[in-house]
């Protein structure tokens, strides 16, 4: 027969080790850090003039803050980040839905100013009716050498990379 207080602490230490277990993962993969000084958005690129989709009622996008944390591997650092958009209609008549897509140009810049590599990213989102400012926040990734930085600019319209 078993005691309760035998029973409570074999299941206590079951508890524990399981936590030990379980807490142990995370060591395996570095922690992010905050890393926004190594993320530039180009000042021209700040801003940009779009169309609707359907209805090509013009907008207005604007970078309204980014962030970013970054995993430093031994060779090269993965930089998440996190754009800030305000995206804006430009004319009174805000009765329509306006479904826009955002694109964006990220590259990853070695210490020496080098692109090392670059790639087209695009949003899809909408504005809904009577609706004249939306503040939306959009998150992509890209690897850099462990001194290099990431560049992201707007763009008027999807640019193709090879």
């Amino acid at each position: 027969m078993t005691y309760p207080t035998a029973l409570f602490y074999t299941r206590f230490a079951a508890i524990s080790l399981s936590l030990v277990m379980l807490s142990g993962c995370s060591t395996f993969e570095p922690d992010p850090i905050g890393c926004n000084e190594r993320v530039t958005a180009l000042e021209l690129g700040a801003r940009s003039s779009i169309a609707a989709l359907e209805t090509a009622e013009p907008l207005e996008v604007r970078l309204n803050g980014v962030s970013a944390s970054c995993v430093n591997y031994e060779t090269e650092t993965y930089i998440d980040i996190s754009a800030g958009l305000k995206i804006m209609r430009m004319q009174s008549d805000i009765e329509d839905v306006a479904q826009l897509e955002v694109p964006f140009v990220v590259a990853a810049v070695a210490g020496d100013d080098t692109v090392v590599e670059h790639r087209s990213l695009g949003f899809k989102m909408a504005l809904s009716h009577n609706k004249r400012t939306i503040y939306p926040v959009v998150e992509f990734g890209i690897t850099v050498p462990v001194d290099g930085r990431a560049v992201i600019t707007l763009t008027p319209d999807a640019v193709k990379i090879n």
